[in-house]
């Protein structure tokens, strides 16, 4: 069993970003299993490495949406994607540095603890909110029909 299991009442409606959330939460499981077996910091720098890079091409995809269909809660979204991907690589390098702790806490448990508290709360809450938002505007299906071509995978 993962540590982090996908329900349904996660899901935006939207396959492609439900699907971009499901890949985000196998890199965290895979981020888990290294740091529950006590594995090497690489394996671990690997996860973080591997989560910064899908997040970042994820958020540049709803990101290019929020463009596209004047999305009122933008830059604060905008925000938070910094904050998530900050956090990240700076626990990133104090693991790359060999350091253990952070506030006398295991930095691979408070790590986890991040990365699993901000995104299901960022899912339940602030990408319901987008959705709501191009559900009300009546561009859903548009955005579910969307080929991933778009400007954001050439950025």
């Amino acid at each position: 069993m993962d540590a982090f299991e996908w329900v349904d009442s996660l899901s935006s409606d939207i396959d492609k970003v439900d699907n971009q959330h499901k890949q985000l939460f196998s890199i965290m499981n895979a981020y888990f299993a290294a740091m529950s077996k006590a594995e090497a910091s690489v394996i671990l720098m690997e996860s973080v490495n591997k989560l910064l890079e899908y997040a970042n091409t994820h958020f540049k995809e709803e990101e290019y949406w929020f463009e596209k269909y004047d999305y009122p809660g933008a830059d604060k979204h905008k925000a938070m994607h910094s904050h998530y991907l900050s956090k990240i690589s700076t626990y990133g390098v104090l693991l790359n540095d060999g350091i253990s702790l952070v506030d006398g806490k295991p930095i691979t448990v408070e790590l986890w603890r991040f990365m699993k508290d901000w995104l299901s709360n960022h899912i339940k809450v602030d990408d319901i909110e987008y959705r709501d938002y191009f559900i009300s505007i009546d561009v859903i299906d548009e955005i579910k029909a969307e080929k991933d071509n778009h400007p954001s995978k050439n950025q």
